[in-house]
């Protein structure tokens, strides 16, 4: 009867920490539109407007989202099934879940906690370190193609600056990659490691395939709406400033735990005013981005809180 009553304890704590994490999500979701009120507004115009004048190129632009999300489940997979048989439909639960806890919590912590809850297996901490691989294999993308915008914003004819600049992130990759392999000889980080000590290099090319093609639709997504917002911009420099933003909100930390949204508009102003646009049509895209692949699948992933267990 005591171990009955110990058990019930724990299940309604599971229960009540479930609840804090939706009522968390709830409010700070209700904070971040009440703090961007006027941007949010703003967007929804423009974007209503699009959608009158251009109805099949935002259905694209919806449809892309689930093939965004649905290529980091790819991802999530591949890296997990390695060691484990995990169906597709699962490894995307986690994905959704792992980005509705990231939104409130520092850093994307939340992310980790997500994607291992949703895990059949009672060692889950061992695919912390697969989650790791996963982010790196996502920022050699963006750190690859932010060179286009790093070149535009500061470096502009100075090709062997380019060069040098991607040799730096050619190192800092491989430096990586060491940091990963030498730490699973130690015991207090082994079980962190172990999952990725037996990954061919085969399974990491094709997951650096996968993370190449999601950043490709995540470009693509931003370009849709830029090309609506701002048609007399060159595709080139549209290009150039979706790269320089992408990786801007990869490398500069964000201390807010709410999104990274300011270092969006910052980036944005930073690569677009000078050549004299209307920035608020580049917030407003930036905004209709965060709206549909970041706050949308998190609202609709937030009941997936309630399906999670406790191992």
């Amino acid at each position: 009867m005591a171990w009955v009553k110990k058990a019930s304890a724990k299940d309604i704590a599971w229960v009540g920490a479930k609840l804090v994490v939706i009522i968390g999500i709830v409010t700070f979701i209700f904070f971040k539109l009440k703090d961007n009120q006027l941007e949010l507004k703003q967007a929804l115009n423009y974007l209503a407007l699009s959608f009158k004048n251009a109805p099949f190129t935002m259905i694209l632009l919806i449809l892309l989202m689930p093939l965004n999300w649905a290529l980091e489940a790819v991802k999530w997979k591949l890296l997990v099934g390695a060691h484990q048989n995990v169906k597709f439909v699962n490894a995307f639960k986690g994905v959704l879940l792992g980005l509705s806890l990231s939104f409130i919590t520092p850093h994307g912590i939340g992310d980790y906690f997500g994607r291992i809850l949703t895990l059949n297996t009672k060692n889950r901490m061992q695919y912390v370190g697969s989650i790791l691989i996963g982010r790196v294999c996502q920022m050699v993308p963006t750190l690859l193609f932010g060179i286009i915008g790093i070149h535009y914003v500061w470096f502009e004819g100075q090709f062997f600056l380019i060069i040098f600049l991607t040799l730096i992130i050619g190192f800092v990759l491989l430096f990586r990659s060491h940091v990963f392999k030498y730490a699973t000889r130690y015991s207090v980080f082994n079980q962190f490691f172990v999952a990725i000590k037996y990954y061919s290099k085969r399974l990491l090319l094709l997951v650096m395939g996968v993370s190449i093609l999601r950043y490709i639709v995540f470009c693509s997504q931003f370009l849709i709406l830029l090309n609506l917002f701002l048609p007399q911009l060159s595709t080139k420099i549209q290009f150039a400033g979706v790269t320089w933003i992408f990786l801007a909100k990869s490398v500069i930390p964000t201390f807010n735990f709410l999104s990274d949204l300011g270092v969006r508009e910052f980036s944005a102003m930073y690569f677009f005013e000078k050549y004299q646009v209307d920035l608020s049509m580049v917030f407003s895209a930036s905004m209709g981005i965060w709206l549909l692949n970041i706050l949308l699948p998190t609202l609709l992933a937030a009941p997936l809180v309630f399906k999670a267990k406790r191992q």
